[in-house]
C-alpha cells in the first residue's frame, strides 16, 4: 500500500497510510505543498506574527490527515482534523490512536464544523483542501466557507486545481495546483 511520509519534527518519517479514492476522488497534498505551507507558518511564528502554543491547525476535508499530522510533529500544540467520510476518518483515527496524538478529531461536515473553532482565542489555522469537483458543484458553499475564515484574525492556505480564482489571496503554483493564502495576524 502506498503511504505518504511526515517530512519534520517528532514524527518525521512515519508513514500515514492512503485511503482509497471515494467516489474518484483520490488527490491528496504533494510534498512541495506542505513544504511551502510549513515553511510561511514558520516565517510567521520567526517574525513573532504566530506562535504554536496559541495557534491551533485545522485540517479540513483531511482525506489522509496528514497536514494535520505534520503541523502536530512541527510542534503545533492544538491541532483538529475534520474528515466526512467514514473509512478515511478511521484510518486517521488508527494512526492517531496508534502514536496516542492529542489531536481533536471529527467524523463531520467540514462546513457545519468549521464555526466551533473560533474558540478560547486561539489563531486558527485552516488548511482547506476540499475535493476537487466541489470547486464545480459547492462553489457557493466554499466560498461562504472561505469568507468566515478569512473574517476571522487568521491564517487560511487553500489547495485548489489551476482553473479556481480566489479573490484577496495570494497564491503560488505549485506543480498542477494552486496553493492560495491569505494572513490577517
Amino acid at each position: 500500500m502506498e503511504a505518504l511520509s511526515i517530512q519534520s519534527g517528532l514524527l518525521k518519517g512515519r508513514k500515514i497510510s492512503i485511503p482509497n479514492p471515494v467516489h474518484g476522488h483520490s488527490h491528496f497534498t504533494p510534498a512541495k505543498f506542505k513544504k511551502a505551507v510549513f515553511s510561511i507558518l514558520e516565517s510567521l511564528c520567526l517574525n513573532g506574527k504566530l506562535s504554536k502554543k496559541d495557534s491551533v491547525f485545522i485540517d479540513l476535508f483531511a482525506g489522509s490527515g496528514q497536514m494535520g499530522f505534520e503541523s502536530w510533529s512541527r510542534g503545533f500544540e492544538h491541532v483538529v482534523i475534520v474528515e466526512l467520510e467514514k473509512k478515511r476518518f478511521q484510518s486517521i483515527l488508527e494512526f492517531s490512536n496508534t502514536l496516542k496524538l492529542q489531536i481533536q478529531l471529527h467524523n463531520k461536515d467540514s462546513f457545519r464544523l468549521v464555526k466551533n473553532f473560533i474558540l478560547n482565542h486561539k489563531v486558527p489555522i485552516f488548511y482547506i483542501d476540499p475535493p476537487y469537483t466541489f470547486w464545480e458543484v459547492q462553489t457557493h458553499k466554499l466560498t461562504q466557507l472561505l469568507d468566515f475564515c478569512k473574517s476571522q484574525r487568521s491564517v487560511v492556505f487553500v489547495q485548489t486545481p489551476l482553473s479556481i480564482h480566489l479573490e484577496k489571496m495570494d497564491f503560488r503554483e505549485i506543480g498542477k495546483n494552486l496553493l492560495w493564502t491569505y494572513v490577517n495576524l
